[in-house]
């Protein structure tokens, strides 16, 4: 419904009545009149077309009008060489059509949507030497559809509290960051190209939100999209390719949504959790990435029906405290499925961990983890590993096919191993070196190829009494040596 909103505006900003249309010659013809002199008298609803050449500003616009290039296509361009903006948009329903705009000074700008709402600026190209290409501000509402931007150390800034729309815009090769957006702005991004940015993508700080659909982030030599400060945007169904550094860095105490979302061939983290964020990540896909999804320090996430594959790292990681609820997520052919550590807390639920090459899932350095009802396969190392953690539970999982131990239990306190399924791996179906066994009970331990059981323990016989062992090939309980 918000996008079909948007479209309706769109469709809304071509209903002004037409009259009959104004002509401004360039600055090079021995006479007017000239843009400067008709826009001091336009009326309410004048539309004023450009011919082909160089028209002077800047130019303050604020009255219902409509300013547009020649309607044989030919190239008629706005500029300034004073600092300041070329075009000043308040008022409301001011339109800017089929032009080049452009500014020559260092401390210019090309457009300032100063206020107003019903603004359109369509089919240019956008040029600044300036800091700042656009600006928009004072709950300025406006729609920036099908331009080219080039140029300014910030493309477009957009704060204090302006709602613009950006359809269909292309932003290539960008020397610094693409859109900052602060201080509680809700901008609309549908469908942008930003492609090979030496700054950040798209910033958004400071209280901002708005939603982001549909874009496409394609090699920035910097972070994709940045989300830091309260701010609480949506990223939904985008297209992140070839990041240098993360995808998406999430800092702060800001509650993003990042949704269906595509991540290939990112070089760094796909995204990147840390302080006290709460992002919730959903449905996204992950490939050919260097790593998939790092959650770090205070931050708690929600991560579900996420597919992650072909990762040269982990696939989920949670470190330094997080909290997380990993549920659902397919994670397959990665160097590492989940890797949970160093007081972090996790609930590891109803996930998918195919073909990784180390362990499908590991718990160490003292983090905690409830880990349930997930199917960890066809590992080239054991499927869960727990070591030197904190209180873990392991309930209700299939653990098979994988090549080493199906679980191992190492050097860990307080550890639950129960109601699991653990078959067909290369070695032993439970591998446990840690003195302090507990309630390890009701699993189906079947046709390992090492033991069913292998402990130091000498509770022994009853893990074997307490759970069923079938067809382990070297015997269903196996005493561990010390020297193992």
């Amino acid at each position: 419904m918000k996008i079909l909103a948007v479209v309706v505006l769109f469709v809304c900003f071509y209903s002004i009545a037409s009259k009959a249309a104004l002509v401004a010659m360039p600055e090079s013809s021995p006479k007017g009149p000239y843009l400067r002199d008709i826009i001091k008298s336009a009326k309410v609803g004048e539309v004023i077309i450009l011919k082909t050449g160089t028209h002077k500003g800047p130019l303050f616009l604020s009255n219902e009008v409509t300013i547009q290039g020649p309607e044989d296509g030919s190239l008629a361009t706005i500029e300034s060489d004073k600092p300041g903006p070329v075009l000043t948009i308040s008022g409301k329903d001011v339109h800017v059509k089929n032009l080049t705009l452009k500014t020559h000074s260092r401390a210019g700008l090309v457009v300032h949507l100063q206020k107003g709402t019903g603004h359109l600026i369509e089919n240019c190209r956008l040029r600044s030497k300036g800091k700042i290409n656009v600006l928009t501000t004072s709950h300025a509402k406006g729609i920036f559809h099908n331009n080219e931007f080039i140029g300014g150390r910030t493309i477009v800034s957009i704060k204090n509290f302006s709602r613009p729309v950006f359809i269909d815009n292309e932003f290539p090769n960008a020397s610094g960051e693409v859109f900052s957006v602060r201080n509680d702005s809700s901008p609309i991004l549908v469908g942008n190209v930003i492609r090979n940015s030496q700054g950040v993508g798209i910033y958004i700080t400071d209280n901002a939100s708005g939603q982001y659909l549909k874009n496409e982030i394609i090699g920035p030599k910097h972070i994709g999209v940045l989300i830091s400060n309260d701010a609480v945007p949506e990223l939904n169904s985008n297209l992140f390719s070839d990041c240098l550094l993360s995808c998406v860095s999430i800092q702060g105490p800001s509650r993003p949504t990042i949704i269906g979302n595509t991540f290939k061939k990112a070089m760094s983290w796909a995204v990147l959790t840390k302080g006290t964020s709460r992002p919730i990540i959903l449905d996204n896909i992950i490939t050919s990435s260097a790593y998939g999804l790092l959650f770090k320090g205070e931050t708690s996430s929600i991560v579900k029906g996420n597919n992650i594959s072909s990762v040269g790292g982990s696939a989920i990681y949670v470190t330094d405290s997080a909290r997380s609820i990993v549920e659902n997520n397919t994670l397959r052919d990665n160097n590492q499925g989940i890797l949970v550590r160093r007081r972090s807390t996790s609930t590891l639920r109803n996930n998918t961990v195919e073909s990784s090459i180390f362990t499908g899932i590991t718990v160490k350095g003292k983090a905690q983890a409830d880990v349930i009802q997930n199917f960890i396969s066809h590992g080239l190392d054991a499927g869960i590993i727990i070591n030197s953690s904190g209180k873990v539970g392991i309930y209700e999982n299939a653990v098979s096919d994988n090549m080493a131990s199906g679980i191992e239990y190492i050097k860990s306190s307080s550890v639950e191993i129960q109601r699991n399924v653990i078959k067909r791996n290369k070695g032993d179906g439970l591998y446990i070196t840690s003195d302090y066994i507990t309630h390890i009970s009701g699993n189906i331990i079947m046709e390992n190829e090492g033991c069913g059981v292998k402990s130091k323990a000498n509770n022994l016989n009853e893990l074997i009494f307490k759970n069923k062992l079938v067809g382990n090939v070297l015997g269903n309980g196996c005493k561990l040596n010390t020297i193992e």
